[in-house]
């Protein structure tokens, strides 16, 4: 299954958009409660999960 994968506007060195489902697979088989983003970057990993908790 395809995702759409929410991309900023801003382009920048290292941004996982290719990389987004499956981050994303992986975090709900974990059944993840809050999401630690200790490198923020583009934030794409968090828009495209949305986390009930995150702590960027």
């Amino acid at each position: 299954m395809k995702t759409t994968v929410i991309v900023p506007t801003i382009k920048c060195q290292g941004i996982k958009n290719q990389l987004v489902s499956l981050i994303k697979s992986l975090a709900d088989q974990q059944n993840c409660e809050r999401w630690i983003e200790p490198f923020c970057g583009s934030e794409l990993v968090v828009f495209n999960l949305q986390p009930q908790k995150a702590l960027y």
